[in-house]
């Protein structure tokens, strides 16, 4: 188990760097993409899921309870008011998400975290607009994530 909990912070971090490189948008979007997968919902990319853990039920398993983790904390964050110079602390914070999305294949939600993201760090006075827009998609993963993992858990019966 220590052997998978090591592989998926290792997987989320190098996806978070190839979010960062690659960026969420129009690199998931086209045919052929993760986000084309026919077992692909609005929520989460299952074909994109398995390629990320090697089709190891109990690797995927633990990068969605890694996912939901931070996610539940994102969300709290999102949801504190926003204050005077803190936009490049939100950037972070919009930055991490968007990188854990992309590992698990939540592509509408790394989309939404990099609008975000790109908007804070520019100075874009609109940049809230994205906010609750993530905070909404981030609960829509989060219900996936939780739907699929007591899939895995059947499917191991």
């Amino acid at each position: 188990m220590e052997r998978i909990r090591r592989s998926g912070a290792s997987m989320m971090r190098w996806v978070a760097g190839a979010g960062a490189r690659y960026g969420a948008g129009p690199f998931w979007g086209g045919e052929g993409s993760p986000g084309s997968s026919p077992r692909a919902s609005a929520d989460l990319d299952l074909d994109h899921l398995s390629r990320q853990t090697f089709g190891d039920p109990e690797l995927e398993d633990e990068l969605l309870r890694l996912f939901d983790e931070q996610a539940e904390q994102i969300v709290a964050r999102l949801a504190a008011p926003f204050e005077a110079g803190e936009a490049e602390r939100r950037a972070d914070v919009a930055h991490a998400i968007k990188g854990s999305a992309l590992a698990i294949g939540a592509m509408a939600t790394a989309d939404i975290a990099g609008a975000y993201e790109t908007a804070l760090r520019s100075g874009d006075p609109g940049a809230e607009q994205y906010r609750n827009r993530l905070a909404q998609t981030i609960d829509a993963a989060r219900r996936a994530v939780a739907s699929r993992r007591m899939a895995l858990r059947d499917e191991a019966f």
